[in-house]
């Protein structure tokens, strides 16, 4: 069975049910809740399908033990370590971090590890390096727990006694010491301090002195599964026949879980949570129990529960991975809805806060726990087309065939209503009456039924103006006046009198999609034609001309400040009275089509899109949430926002979204900067003014945002304002000299910001950097054997006056590894001939085990490419470290390296390995190396991995040295294959073969100005010995 590891966000209404029984024995049972689930397993990173145990660190991160290893989860991509980084074997059921920051893994058969963020050290019951400080080791290897006292001290329960590490030494206690048994289950700490031992027959007490034992006699039988104090200081034990409770000395039982108790949770809030042998969760809060089963009714085991620093509870399955309860989040429930266009009228919020929906399969009410359903049974008709609120303050409901009215407890049918009743469709109150739209008909109720069709033609208003009434659209202006929006103008009824208003009295269109008020009395109406506002009888124009996104506008709302926002096809408008603002996608809307608009609690402004899903905006930042988030459904035609509880109306159902108040802050890590090289925090950052290119790279943590939904904000403070990014690296050019301080935010799914972090900059004259540059010049020429050649270079370069092209010919030849690599078998020799104006070409050497990786980089570009150069080699570097395989290397640097430079780099990787001669190659617009095969004698062209036979060689070269040409246009591409063969026929050594293809290179026709960088790389594997080199000529006299 594949085991999957589920990240379960399943709302609190999700599981809503009975009410829960009070703390008699009787539980109230949960129904299983609709929620949004997202799987992982290993093939998105997670070192194994089988999740043990999960901690969550002191940096947010998440570590979950496997059957494998470990793995990191930072909320969007996971680490993997196992035995060859250092853990020890066997499965990690325990984890837990020390005062010092380190983590400590248990594993089932290999003891413990000890993990500091650079390196694991290994603790054992067979490890006698401890020995000489105390006589104790670890009890034993088969670890059961891991448990922290307050002291700091760590305990480690195992099967054979329970130890204690404290100073780096270890104190064991056993049977012989008191304790009920030595298979050590589980432990906790109690307000007294004393320290109490869970094994599989009963339960010891340590009071720092003596041991006190209870067991079957004491009505706690084994095994004991867990040890928890409550908040109270009530201690609760987990068995196989329950739970039990131990206060004021004396036991109180429990029969929960059919198959016995085995992990318990606390949330910040002090509720309770148990996991059982049989897959229900049962909660336990002010002395009621309630039960769920998160596992879909599966009798899936809950071995571990864990509240985390944002809220959510976690549960781990044994045989069915990890899931999460979000008890504030999104809940969909798919009833029956009538499609795209729907909204108007479908959900309200009565005065008591009670929700009701209206949906083809009935009427539903949400309590805030309880959904119930009203159809035939209750005398409504199965489709309910609208609900609303009338003049009279009571609720009415809308079907295909009548309209009622609820009263006392009961729906009630409306007596003398027009035979045209089943098409009504929206409810509006206007003081203590009521009107009621439908399709091409209006009717109002008060002492009597007055109705309006498609037939009515009202004084004034020629034709059937009721037919083409949009329903939901109505809006009373608290001055009296109803207004209605229609497909042929905007629709006014005033003192028994109605009118309707086009274009001949001011409107721009006659299409008319809503109508809306602000708090200074003015009405907003959106039309095809834009947007208009009718204050004193006066029409005021707004269109696409003046700003805003598009002519047509088909939502709008008003602000407590007075903004009006509104929803159009091409997005979504700001105007504060006198200017307009525009957002569309390119700032972070969903899409552009924006049909549908709501006002929150908190000012936040929410767009519901045609497709997308909906965006929030907070006025600097726009967050989107799809049904990837748990949204039933991406077409979003209608928002109700109250009391900070969110209900959405889509095409693929209704959902609630309740925010958790206080809101959890996510968390944000800087994780290095990138200039001449890769730093890391907390690493000063003094760099010079002429690197020309600095980077940041950043992650930020939040279990509640779906991976790549995070957004940051950014700033170099000194030089730069915030700005706003998806991205997770962001580039800074041409820093000047100054002070400064990196800054930046993550803001998580509901727009929640995280502490800022930062990064203290110091930017200083390139005169430092050229002092620091030539100190390392001067030492690394010295170990490389270069001065001369360097020195000859620089003079040469004074004398033509070009200073700087010699500072960065210098510092680049200085990022060149020593000519020659070093590999058993083979002989490894590169040379770099630096252009007068470098272009940037470098070779690199990085040993590996058994063999030697060989990198080369050509950085293309107009004239210097130095900036470009050090970064892509500290990205190399930074790659190489990770230890990745060859074609995972490549992929990371070219996806680093998009990020922070637009300059094309060119990139060739080989692994060359010693004992076989195999060579394996992975490339970015590179040219394709060229072998020479001693057995047949010939040269070759070769893009795949190939096996070096003896006396075999292979070059690389870049595209300087294959791209000179003579004044024909002649490539030196085929020129170099000559003498590479003809070297290699002389039986040439490495060296000599090198130093003939550059003269061949230096004597081509129209080769005398160098107008890139040469490389060549020469991998010979065991150089055949060959007789001194004896040139000869034909004709004349022989040389002297």
């Amino acid at each position: 069975m594949i085991l999957l590891l589920a990240l379960v966000l399943l709302a609190a209404p999700g599981w809503a049910g009975l009410p829960p029984a009070a703390d008699t024995g009787e539980f109230g049972r949960r129904s299983d809740g609709q929620g949004f689930w997202r799987a992982y397993d290993a093939r998105d990173g997670l070192g194994s399908d089988v999740a043990l145990c999960v901690f969550q660190d002191v940096g947010g991160y998440l570590w979950v033990g496997t059957d494998s290893g470990v793995s990191r989860f930072d909320g969007q991509h996971f680490s993997r370590f196992g035995t060859a980084d250092g853990l020890g074997d066997g499965p990690v059921i325990a984890i837990t971090q020390d005062d010092a920051g380190a983590l400590w893994f248990a594993s089932d058969g290999g003891g413990i590890s000890r993990y500091d963020g650079s390196g694991f050290t290994r603790f054992s019951a067979d490890d006698a390096a401890l020995s000489w400080r105390h006589e104790d080791t670890l009890a034993g290897d088969d670890v059961n727990f891991i448990f922290t006292d307050s002291a700091g001290a760590l305990w480690f329960g195992t099967t054979t006694g329970v130890s204690r590490h404290d100073d780096d030494e270890f104190t064991t206690f056993t049977s012989e010491y008191g304790l009920v048994g030595d298979d050590v289950l589980c432990m906790a700490e109690d307000g007294r301090g004393h320290f109490w031992f869970g094994s599989r027959t009963g339960v010891s007490r340590y009071d720092g002195q003596l041991f006190r034992g209870y067991d079957k006699d004491d009505s706690l039988a084994g095994p004991i599964h867990f040890i928890h104090e409550d908040a109270g200081g009530a201690l609760w034990f987990g068995t196989d026949h329950g739970v039990s409770r131990y206060e004021a000395d004396a036991f109180q039982h429990f029969e929960i879980g059919e198959l016995g108790v085995l992990a318990v949770g606390q949330s910040a809030d002090g509720v309770l949570w148990f996991g059982t042998r049989d897959g229900v969760v049962y909660r336990h809060a002010e002395g009621r129990w309630e039960s769920f089963s998160p596992s879909a009714g599966s009798a899936v085991p809950v071995v571990e529960i864990l509240a985390d620093d944002e809220g959510h509870i976690w549960f781990g399955h044994d045989g069915d991975g990890l899931s999460r309860f979000d008890g504030d989040g999104w809940t969909s429930f798919p009833t029956g809805w009538s499609g795209r266009g729907a909204g108007h009228g479908q959900i309200l919020q009565d005065r008591e806060g009670v929700i009701w929906a209206a949906t083809t399969d009935g009427l539903y009410r949400y309590d805030g726990a309880t959904w119930t359903v009203f159809g035939e049974a209750h005398g409504l008709a199965g489709h309910i087309a609208a609900i609303g609120r009338g003049g009279d303050g009571l609720l009415w409901s809308m079907s295909d065939s009548d309209v009622r009215r609820f009263s006392g407890g009961r729906w009630l049918r409306l007596p003398n209503l027009p035979a045209a009743a089943g098409r009504f469709r929206s409810v509006l109150a206007e003081d203590d009456r009521t009107w009621i739209a439908g399709d091409g008909i209006l009717c109002r109720q008060d002492t009597g039924w007055t109705c309006f069709d498609a037939g009515s033609a009202p004084s004034g208003i020629a034709g059937p103006v009721f037919a083409d009434l949009r329903t939901g659209s109505g809006f009373a202006d608290g001055q009296g006046r109803l207004w209605w929006a229609t497909q042929r103008g905007l629709l006014r009824f005033d003192d028994e009198q109605w009118r309707l208003l086009t274009t001949a009295d001011g409107l721009v269109d006659d299409e008319v999609h809503t109508v809306f008020g602000s708090p200074g009395g003015g009405l907003w109406v959106g039309t095809d034609g834009g947007l208009q506002n009718y204050t004193d009888n006066r029409w005021t124009t707004y269109s696409a001309a003046d700003g805003l996104p598009h002519d047509r506008v088909l939502a709008g709302v008003v602000d407590v400040e007075g903004i009006v926002w509104v929803g159009t096809p091409g997005g979504l408008g700001r105007f504060d009275g006198s200017d307009w603002r525009a957002f569309g996608a390119p700032d972070g809307l969903a899409q552009n089509r924006v049909i549908s608009l709501a006002l929150g609690a908190d000012g936040h402004i929410w767009a519901g899109t045609e497709r997308s899903g909906v965006s929030r905006f907070d006025g600097r930042v726009f967050q989107t949430y799809d049904p990837r988030d748990g949204l039933a459904g991406g077409h979003v035609s209608s928002i109700h926002a109250g009391d900070g509880v969110y209900w959405f109306v889509t095409d693929g159902g209704l959902t609630r979204f309740a925010p958790r108040q206080p809101p959890a802050a996510p968390v944000v890590h800087l994780d290095a900067a990138i200039a001449d090289r890769r730093y890391l925090p907390p690493a000063a950052l003094s760099l010079p003014s002429d690197l020309g290119l600095l980077a940041f790279e950043f992650h930020g943590l939040s279990f509640k945002t779906r991976a790549g939904a995070i957004r940051y904000r950014y700033r170099l403070r000194g030089w730069q304002d915030w700005q706003l990014t998806a991205a997770r690296i962001v580039r800074f050019e041409s820093v000047p000299v100054g002070e400064y301080v990196f800054e930046v935010e993550a803001l998580d799914r509901d727009l929640v910001a995280s502490p800022v972090t930062s990064w203290d900059l110091r930017v200083h004259p390139p005169r430092e950097r050229l002092r620091w540059m030539a100190a390392v010049a001067i030492v690394m020429l010295l170990a490389l054997g270069q001065s001369v050649r360097l020195g000859l270079f620089r003079r040469r370069l004074r004398r033509e006056g070009v200073a700087e092209i010699a500072t960065a010919r210098e510092q680049q030849l200085c990022l060149l590894s020593e000519e020659r690599g070093e590999l058993a078998g083979h002989d490894v020799l590169g040379r770099c001939l630096v252009a007068p104006v470098p272009t940037g070409a470098v070779y690199l050497y990085f040993p590996r085990p058994g063999g030697l990786r060989i990198a080369c980089i050509d950085v293309a570009g107009d004239g210097p490419a130095l900036s470009s150069l050090r970064v892509t080699v500290g990205v190399l570097y930074n790659e190489m470290d990770r230890g990745a395989d060859l074609t995972e290397s490549l992929a990371g640097l070219r996806r680093s390296l998009r990020k922070v430079m637009p300059d094309p780099v060119a990139v060739m990787l080989l692994d060359v390995e010693a004992a076989t001669g195999r060579v394996h190659m992975a490339d970015h617009a590179w040219p394709t190396p060229v072998i020479w095969r001693q057995r047949t004698g010939d040269v070759a062209t070769t893009a795949t991995d190939l096996v070096l036979d003896e006396g075999d060689s292979l070059l690389i070269c870049n595209h300087g040295v294959l791209q000179e040409t003579d004044p024909g246009g002649s490539p030196f591409s085929s020129a170099v294959l000559e003498a590479f063969a003809d070297g290699s026929r002389q039986g040439m050594k490495t060296e000599q073969l090198l130093r003939h293809l550059f003269g061949a290179l230096f004597l081509f026709p129209g080769s005398g100005a160098q107008r890139a960088d040469h490389l060549m790389v020469l991998v010979t594997r065991n150089p055949v010995a060959s007789e001194p080199l004896v040139l000869q000529r034909t004709g004349g006299r022989p040389p002297p």
